[in-house]
């Protein structure tokens, strides 16, 4: 729900603090993450994410704590106990809410994944807070990507504006152990179908053609064990793995 301050002319947070993960944002992690096997998404909303990756050929499922969003489970991701509904997922992909929701769900879904959790989170999500220091100490993220503001909100004068903080794409791949961080910044120019608002969104067609161009030659939907022709294959292919 929308509210608009009648002197300071700023608008409130939505309901359920949700906002659509815009198109380029997936693609650009589908291009940087090598996801494998079934894909969680937690927080689903309208399924932005969840119908690229089912695109890609992964099998995901979707849940969300609205229970007229169409999703596959409906139940609260800061609870632990709902995690324990869920299916098993290989990653965790989801796009929390901003607020201090975001904490429990990013460990909730780490203690989930048997791979790895992809969130999109505000650029000062590495701050230091009570509810997530120790988590961030014992697990930085593998990865962090850096991309241009998007505006999620209009103003109260109908203009299309920005969050206070901008977003970033953060990684945790359990299979990497070596305690470092990867930072990547990338501008728009850098992002293939970079829109900044909802109304120059490309069509589902446009960016179901940009899906195979953009999945990591590392990932693998299927999730099954590869063989010596399966690498042999991803090393003799010109894609960068990132």
């Amino acid at each position: 729900m929308l509210e608009i301050a009648d002197k300071t002319q700023r608008l409130g947070r939505h309901e359920l603090d949700f906002y659509e993960t815009p198109a380029w944002l997936t693609l650009l992690t589908l291009a940087h993450i090598p996801f494998s096997g079934t894909i969680g998404e937690p927080c689903a909303g309208h399924g932005a994410i969840a119908s690229i990756m089912k695109e890609a050929g992964f099998k995901t499922w979707l849940n969300d704590i609205d229970s007229t969003k169409p999703a596959d489970y409906h139940g609260d991701a800061t609870k632990p106990q709902h995690w324990k509904t869920l299916p098993q997922a290989d990653w965790i992909f989801s796009n929390p809410p901003y607020g201090d929701l975001s904490a429990p769900i990013v460990q909730n879904a780490y203690q989930h994944a048997r791979q790895g959790v992809v969130m999109v989170l505000r650029l000062n999500w590495l701050e230091v807070c009570a509810d997530r220091v120790n988590f961030i100490k014992h697990h930085p993220p593998t990865m962090i990507i850096n991309v241009p503001r998007f505006c999620y909100t209009k103003s109260a004068k109908g203009k299309w504006a920005t969050d206070q903080c901008p977003t970033n794409i953060y990684c945790w791949d359990k299979s990497n152990t070596s305690g470092l961080t990867r930072i990547v910044s990338l501008s728009k120019d850098d992002i293939p179908l970079f829109y900044r608002t909802p109304d120059e969104a490309p069509t589902f067609e446009q960016v179901r053609e940009e899906i195979p161009r953009r999945i990591n030659k590392l990932a693998n939907p299927s999730g099954r064990r590869r063989t010596i022709e399966d690498w042999q294959k991803i090393l003799d292919t010109d894609k960068p793995a990132y």
